[in-house]
């Protein structure tokens, strides 16, 4: 893969066109070898081996981001009426609590995919 004073010499750009199952077809091969576009079309035209040295997060790690983060807001709101309830709601501060749980398991799932988190 190219350094960064590399990539600021390539000033000249080749445009192609696709038609949609092409580019859907290509697309997928680039997020398969997750590079990116040019960088995969550059490889092949110059038969120089793909390399992830920047690799492009997928659709899916973005997602897998997302969800973290949403996660992370529902967690939030959880606590906000755990401090709400009061002692008559013992039943319902064992549920959320519960819930807190299951987020804590799933939010450190979430992590483990981003190769944020510890790995078991």
């Amino acid at each position: 893969m190219a350094s960064g004073s590399q990539n600021r010499r390539r000033k000249h750009k080749c445009a192609t066109t696709f038609d949609d199952f092409e580019l859907a077809v290509f697309m997928a091969l680039c997020d398969k070898a997750g590079v990116t576009a040019s960088s995969f079309l550059r490889c092949a035209a110059l038969s120089h081996p793909l390399t992830r040295a920047t690799r492009r997060p997928t659709v899916a790690h973005n997602e897998v981001a997302r969800l973290s983060g949403e996660l992370g807001q529902l967690a939030q709101v959880l606590r906000d009426m755990l401090h709400q309830l009061t002692d008559a709601d013992q039943h319902h501060t064992a549920l959320i609590e519960n819930a807190l749980i299951e987020l804590s398991h799933l939010g450190s799932a979430t992590l483990q995919a981003l190769g944020r988190g510890p790995r078991s």
